[in-house]
């Protein structure tokens, strides 16, 4: 007999064979629930990022990669010792388009590359045979990982992120098209850009190779990322061994188990809220679905290959950031990439467990109250979601709140520096820590006319006394006639020119303030190891600045006009004063 209520409407049958067919709705149910993050998570970051501004790694590549004439650096200069060509060129589209007036356009470009890997993520483990919840909750995992929100709320870090999605799109063009020869074609493009990012884009290349070779074999993959390691080679001997970040010792290598440690148990446990040993449960759980051959055998390469990349990418930090030790390998940057890399690990434990859970449950059913375990199961899943997102939120707020204080500094010395430049002045100082550039070129007509208003308190002097003073063993050559005066320091003749040999009195620590003029210069030789320079213009006083120093000669220089250079000595007993 036709069932009648089926005919004309399109419709297949509720039942087929006996059993339940999945309604099409509730099969893209994990999909669309996905997208909607998705999209919610890109407006909330919008938001979030209003109030914040360029740093560092923005100001670099605005003043010397290509707006400024005369101070451009090209295309292939290393920056921090990585090829960051693709950044490069980035950079230089928004400023062309958008200038300096807004940083949201810059930002919005990691926020947006962000989305696109937990879709693209999402797409390349369903096609290894994740299931779509499985899937979907690894997305939202990766989508809401508030404790690498450096890596999607931060411009500059689209130098890791960008080589992220090209080589997930890589990969997942290889599994689509199951290793066709277009396909790998497009892979090995792909792979040549990524290389062109930065550092990550190595690691990423290696995510691409590996996942070539476990399912295509070792020909293909070198097919693939051949023109990517020969591009890299080139580059290293022509361009790369310039403006490097020093070299790398073999000693460093005995850190490479404390970076793996750190790195590891950071993204898969802490960054995740469920702490280091949940991290180090994940990672014996992965070792031992690998080793007993458990779960798709797809998703189980994919897995394979991210871990052992994960492990890569953290061997790379400890040669590349040794010196900072095992802590920077938690910072959020590189536990977005590690989180990433473990994320088909992620997914392939948890359809393992799932699928043991289902038999557990399958027989509980039949016991009294058994229909009611995996309503349980899923309402307190759905709860840890929740939970997580919320931790999530909160570590993009604690980024945001970390954004908007930087962004008052940037602001004070990008456009403190500018009122400096006007007065004549020049920068002295371009570094300190990973801060620093050179914000005398910001007083560029190309760069000024394309900057926001500047803000209303005057910010010239606190600017002036963090780049515009200068300390360290070499001169500086600005020497100028001056009359100092001391405190804390005894000695005949002190403030006249010359060279003195001065002794500390006890009475606290040796103070030399030196009225700057147009610029001036003086020289120290003593045992301090700690140098403080400040300014005074008008009785206001600006920050100081703290400066490590070697026992013997030190200069101290400023361009800064009509104040007075404060210097601070941290030793004691005899020490020579020179001025002029």
């Amino acid at each position: 007999m036709t069932d009648v209520s089926t005919l004309g409407t399109g419709r297949q049958p509720l039942r087929a064979g006996g059993r339940f067919r999945v309604p099409q709705v509730v099969e893209h149910l994990p999909l669309v629930l996905l997208v909607l993050g998705v999209l919610g998570q890109g407006i909330w970051l919008i938001h979030l990022l209003r109030t914040s501004w360029f740093g560092t790694d923005d100001f670099n590549f605005l003043t010397t990669r290509g707006p400024v004439p005369g101070h451009d650096l090209g295309l292939w200069r290393p920056y921090a010792g990585h090829w960051s060509t693709v950044p490069v060129l980035l950079y230089r589209a928004l400023f062309a388009v958008f200038g300096m007036h807004s940083y949201l356009p810059y930002v919005a470009v990691v926020v947006a590359v962000h989305l696109a890997e937990v879709l693209v993520m999402y797409a390349l483990l369903r096609s290894v045979g994740a299931r779509p919840w499985l899937a979907a909750g690894t997305g939202w995992l990766l989508l809401w990982y508030g404790a690498g929100a450096e890596a999607f709320m931060v411009a500059a870090a689209m130098n890791h992120t960008v080589p992220m999605l090209l080589a997930l799109i890589a990969c997942l063009v290889v599994v689509r098209t199951d290793g066709s020869e277009r396909g790998l074609r497009i892979a090995m493009v792909l792979g040549v850009v990524t290389v062109m990012c930065s550092a990550t884009g190595l690691t990423m290349l290696g995510l691409l190779g590996g996942l070539v070779a476990l399912r295509h074999g070792v020909r293909s993959a070198a097919r693939v990322v051949a023109p990517s390691l020969v591009a890299l080679t080139v580059w290293l001997l022509l361009y790369g061994r310039h403006g490097g970040r020093g070299s790398i010792g073999l000693d460093d290598l005995r850190l490479v188990p404390s970076f793996l440690w750190e790195g590891l148990t950071s993204a898969g446990g802490v960054g995740l809220g469920v702490g280091r040993t949940g991290g180090l449960v994940l990672c014996v759980a992965l070792v031992l679905v690998v080793v007993q051959r458990l779960g798709p055998s797809a998703l189980r390469e994919l897995a394979v290959v991210g871990a052992a990349v994960a492990a890569m990418q953290l061997v790379l930090v400890t040669l590349g950031d040794a010196p900072l030790g095992s802590g920077i390998a938690s910072s959020g940057r590189y536990l977005y990439v590690v989180l990433f890399l473990l994320a088909p690990g992620i997914a392939l434990v948890a359809q393992v467990c799932v699928d043991h859970a289902r038999d557990r449950i399958d027989q509980r059913r039949l016991e009294p109250g058994g229909r009611l375990v995996p309503v349980v199961i899923v309402v307190t899943l759905a709860a840890l979601l929740a939970a997580y997102t919320w931790k999530g939120v909160s570590g993009e707020r604690h980024q945001a709140a970390i954004n908007e204080g930087s962004a008052g500094v940037y602001r004070t010395w990008a456009y403190g520096s500018l009122a400096a430049v006007d007065a004549g002045e020049r920068q002295l100082s371009f570094q300190w820590g990973f801060l620093g550039a050179p914000f005398e070129l910001l007083a560029s007509p190309h760069l000024r006319s394309r900057m926001p208003p500047p803000p209303h308190r005057d910010t010239r002097l606190d600017a002036e006394a963090m780049w515009f003073v200068q300390v360290g063993t070499d001169d500086a050559g600005m020497f100028s006639p001056t009359r100092i005066s001391v405190h804390g320091l005894t000695g005949a003749g002190a403030r006249r020119a010359g060279c003195h040999d001065l002794t500390t009195d006890g009475s606290g620590p040796a103070t030399i303030d030196v009225p700057t003029g147009s610029g001036t210069e003086i020289g120290l030789t003593g045992n301090s190891t700690q140098v403080t320079t400040q300014l005074f213009r008008r009785y206001a006083p600006s920050l100081t600045r703290t400066w490590s120093v070697a026992p013997g000669p030190v200069y101290v220089a400023t361009s800064a006009k009509d104040a007075i250079l404060r210097v601070v000595l941290n030793g004691s007993g005899t020490m020579t004063l020179c001025h002029q």
